[in-house]
């Protein structure tokens, strides 16, 4: 048997450590998070930095937008919004789409991500 083999965890995918991280979360009474696998790159880099400078910036920043993200979600959800997608809201609001992109990937609008597309709740 190898090392690798005698380790039931190792299997390279983050799924354990994902789950983990949302215990640690729930524990402290937080929502779960979902770390969207577009920011999957930037995930691995903030281990890394981690592991080499033992600085915890990039992963702060990860895990705020996704409980940003979580928080938008949930409240709109709860609350009985209607959710309707940035598109749809933009022309609604006679606004720009861009611009409400921006402010959505910034976490300044109550926007959320859901199955990869922005989302609001009105």
């Amino acid at each position: 048997m190898t090392s690798r083999e005698s380790c039931p965890f190792i299997d390279g995918n983050g799924r354990i450590g994902r789950v983990i991280i949302n215990y640690l979360l729930v524990r402290e009474g937080y929502v779960p998070v979902n770390i969207k696998f577009v920011d999957r790159q930037k995930y691995y880099e903030a281990f890394r930095e981690f592991d080499s400078e033992e600085k915890t910036a990039k992963m702060e920043e990860i895990l705020l937008r996704a409980l940003t993200n979580s928080y938008h979600k949930r409240l709109a959800y709860l609350e009985g919004r209607e959710i309707i997608t940035l598109g749809e809201y933009a022309r609604s609001m006679k606004l720009s789409h861009s611009n409400l992109l921006n402010k959505a990937n910034r976490q300044t609008i109550e926007a959320f991500l859901e199955k990869g597309i922005w989302k609001i709740g009105i």
